[in-house]
């Protein structure tokens, strides 16, 4: 993670880097990024389904639902917030 002490990173960056870490099955350390994200931003809409995601795979279905309901209210047509 040599690129946070070379810039400063927005709420997407940090998105992405959760993103990164899902995909390496390394889901909490995803969690830890999108939760940086959403202090950033805490209505990107990304970051929300994405943590939304994650917290499916740790059976945190209440948890998710809410976050969930959250993003549609963001933007009710993201498609994402739906079919996860």
């Amino acid at each position: 993670m040599m690129l946070l002490l070379l810039t400063k990173l927005d709420s997407n960056d940090f998105v992405n880097a959760g993103v990164l870490y899902s995909k390496s099955q390394e889901h909490d350390k995803a969690l830890e990024f999108h939760n940086k994200s959403l202090e950033l931003y805490r209505d990107n809409k990304y970051a929300l389904n994405n943590k939304e995601f994650t917290l499916n795979l740790f059976n945190k279905f209440e948890d998710a639902i809410l976050l969930f309901n959250k993003t549609i209210e963001i933007e009710s047509l993201f498609a994402h917030a739906y079919t996860n």
